[in-house]
């Protein structure tokens, strides 16, 4: 992803995560906070250079690609799949539970 307009949040490059794809991507905006070490790679905003590198690095070390490619798809399951998203909906820290406490002690379900 080497948008020039500062991502609030990256979908399009957790989608590529998700389907085990090795990201690079410019540290600008959120992406910095989506990408995490060993999951892909972050460069310097605007550097084609760095981004060039790490092209030419990920096509001579096939291991590292596809290292790093089942990296982003586990971090991606482990943080934003399913089971993360429900506990975080219906965890004791969502605001949503005290609300679902509530309704459970009036016998509403």
């Amino acid at each position: 992803n080497l948008s020039h307009v500062k991502e609030t949040f990256g979908r399009s490059v957790l989608e590529a995560m998700a389907a085990s794809r090795c990201v690079i991507v410019y540290d600008w905006g959120a992406l910095p906070e989506l990408v995490k070490p060993g999951c892909g790679f972050i460069v310097p905003f605007k550097d084609i250079n760095a981004v060039a590198a790490c092209l030419v690095q990920l096509t001579a070390d096939r291991p590292l690609l596809l290292k790093t490619s089942n990296a982003a798809k586990k971090h991606v399951e482990q943080h934003y799949g399913q089971t993360a998203f429900t506990e975080r909906l219906l965890g004791e820290d969502s605001p949503f539970y005290r609300l679902l406490e509530v309704k459970s002690d009036k016998g509403i379900h």
